[in-house]
């Protein structure tokens, strides 16, 4: 996947292995991480919390879910606290991905680093509101945007 700036400059590439070295390291702040499918939802993830890459959860409850197509939602967080952000690129002993909510293997979104392009959303996670992200509960990306407050 070829990252863009708002100019249509590429500056960084995903690749399964390599998401965390790549990607955040450029977004300190706040990111939103919007995705379409190949079943044309469009839905994404909000978080005021710093990436970092950790085999433990971090970052605080200031994030949402949200879908904008078919339909419009926002699934808020419900817990006060910390512990929403799961972002691991490297360690073969624990789950490769990025995700939101937990615990590990219901996440509210999950973006696997194993799987290119592959991830899932639970309409059911513990940590957000329930409802449905997307039409099922996989899908494979055929767009990944980030914005981020630089």
């Amino acid at each position: 996947i070829i990252i863009r700036d708002t100019d249509d400059n590429v500056f960084g590439v995903i690749t399964s292995t390599k998401v965390t070295i790549i990607l955040f390291p450029m977004f300190p702040e706040s990111t939103f991480i919007i995705i379409r499918d190949t079943d044309d939802n469009v839905f994404g993830v909000f978080t005021e919390s710093v990436w970092r890459e950790s085999t433990n959860y971090f970052g605080g409850s200031n994030c949402f879910l949200f879908r904008l197509n078919p339909s419009y939602s926002i699934l808020y967080s419900t817990r006060p606290g910390t512990n929403y952000n799961y972002l691991n690129a490297n360690r073969m002993d624990r789950p490769r991905g990025l995700g939101l909510g937990g615990p590990l293997g219901s996440c509210g979104f999950w973006l696997d680093a194993d799987e290119y392009g592959k991830g899932y959303a639970n309409p059911q996670s513990s940590d957000f509101e329930f409802g449905p992200l997307l039409d099922g509960e996989t899908f494979v990306a055929e767009t990944i945007q980030i914005w981020s407050a630089v």
